[in-house]
């Protein structure tokens, strides 16, 4: 299985709890799904692997070291695994390996597994020229002035377009993120019902 697959298991458990009420957990649900979105169609093993490997970090030296814990949602992804396993469902497995690789993270923030993704610099050739890899962590990010040209240039509005406080330029890009995935996601379920 892949991981928007599982995306897709998981937002519809999310569902289920937000409208049984139990918004904390349909909280940290949602967060891990933004957290998996970026990996989209890559295996769920080899996504697990990865994010198996940020075990051992100093949680205060995530770049988002904020938010709920990966070991919060143990419990909810035990309740969704037994769930499946009874009804007979493949994704049973998939959601047993996510379970364990956030048990390798458990002290580490939701929010920092998309550090998991980002590729480490390889080593280069004295000969070659490689262009250097800038890391910018997402505090940082939000006092650049280039902000506005990223907003602009991802929501496709005139480039001079300004925003205050600069953190409106973030909820802009958030806003159409969430449009652009609910949008995929309906385009996904509607190219199932019709294969």
């Amino acid at each position: 299985m892949k991981i928007e697959q599982l995306i897709d298991v998981l937002a519809a458990h999310s569902k289920i709890l937000e409208d049984a009420g139990a918004s904390d957990s349909d909280g940290q649900f949602r967060l891990l799904i933004e957290a998996l979105r970026p990996v989209g169609a890559v295996a769920v093993k080899a996504a697990c692997s990865k994010v198996a490997k940020l075990a051992g970090r100093d949680p205060a030296a995530a770049t988002v070291a904020s938010g709920p814990l990966a070991g919060a949602l143990f419990v909810q992804l035990a309740l969704l695994g037994d769930l499946l396993k009874a009804a007979g469902a493949k994704s049973a497995g998939d959601v047993v390996q996510l379970t364990e690789a956030l048990k390798a993270i458990a002290g580490l923030p939701i929010a920092s597994i998309p550090e998991a993704w980002v590729a480490k610099p390889a080593k280069t050739n004295a000969k070659s020229k490689s262009i250097p890899v800038v890391e910018i962590d997402a505090i940082s990010i939000r006092d650049m002035p280039a902000v506005f040209a990223i907003a602009n240039r991802f929501l496709g509005v005139e480039p001079e377009r300004t925003y205050k406080p600069i953190s409106l330029a973030f909820e802009r890009i958030e806003e159409r993120h969430f449009q652009d995935a609910i949008s995929a996601s309906r385009e996904r379920a509607i190219n199932r019902i019709n294969h």
